[in-house]
């Protein structure tokens, strides 16, 4: 990395399976000396947070977000059978070059990490264009609560 951080791998607390134990997604992050966890990737299943984030996380794998990084997480799923890698470059092009796609390596889902700054017109837009190329549905990931309510952190 260009700022000489090794980068560590983080397991968040991403919900609880049927039988009720803890499931997790496994992100990269740095660990700063301050504690706090800064994610260098944006998770799937771990719901309100993106890259650049800076996390407090308890040994359980809980977090909550210290600080946001300016990055609105986009979550999407393939919504039948077959995979999303052949669509990855062409949201990548709509997203443009300041986004990041990443991908399952079976292609069953993606995250799209943004900057708020292009503004969600610009993001949903982007997904609607997208939506006509594949099978996927799509959330956001870092934008509402539980509860469906906006975090209003931009």
């Amino acid at each position: 990395m260009a700022d000489g951080q090794i980068t560590e791998h983080l397991a968040l607390l991403a919900g609880f399976r049927q039988d009720g134990e803890p499931a997790y997604e496994v992100v990269p992050a740095e660990r700063r000396p301050d504690g706090l966890w800064q994610l260098r990737g944006t998770p799937a299943l771990a719901q309100g947070c993106a890259a650049g984030d800076l996390l407090s996380v308890d040994d359980t794998g809980g977090y909550t977000v210290a600080e946001r990084g300016g990055n609105v997480s986009v979550v999407s799923y393939a919504a039948g059978p077959g995979s999303l890698l052949p669509h990855a470059e062409a949201l990548k092009r709509l997203l443009g070059p300041r986004a990041t796609v990443e991908t399952h390596p079976d292609g069953r889902w993606l995250v799209a990490t943004v900057p708020v700054g292009l503004g969600f017109a610009m993001i949903e837009e982007a997904m609607a264009q997208w939506g006509s190329l594949s099978t996927a549905a799509w959330s956001y990931g870092n934008v509402y609560d539980d509860d469906d309510q906006p975090l209003n952190w931009w």
